[in-house]
């Protein structure tokens, strides 16, 4: 019985910490890296405050969010005129995807 208990905590364990951080955990073992382009900002939940962004993998568009608090504190109209932000996305998962331009991450 303690072995069924101490398998079912274990595989609890790793499934919560696979569902939280399931973004990180995807992108850490197979991603590649495209550009993409802030195209507006905005809100989830009427107070979480997001930039969306865009990119093209084999000429089909994605579109992502990233929060604000990741972002530097410039004006959307600067982010807007830069043509290539590095976003890191996964190949199996396209939707998955982060951005990881360390000219607009603070």
């Amino acid at each position: 019985m303690k072995r069924f208990i101490i398998k079912s905590l274990l595989i609890g364990l790793i499934v919560t910490l696979l569902f939280t951080n399931f973004k990180g955990v995807v992108l850490t073992f197979s991603s590649e890296i495209t550009c993409g382009k802030i195209i507006k900002e905005g809100t989830v939940a009427n107070n979480l405050w997001m930039y969306d962004y865009m990119f093209y993998i084999d000429g089909e568009p994605y579109e992502a969010i990233e929060s604000m608090g990741n972002i530097k504190k410039v004006s959307i109209d600067s982010l807007k005129k830069i043509e290539c932000i590095k976003v890191k996305y996964s190949p199996h998962f396209p939707s998955i995807s982060k951005i990881v331009d360390e000219r607009v991450l603070r």
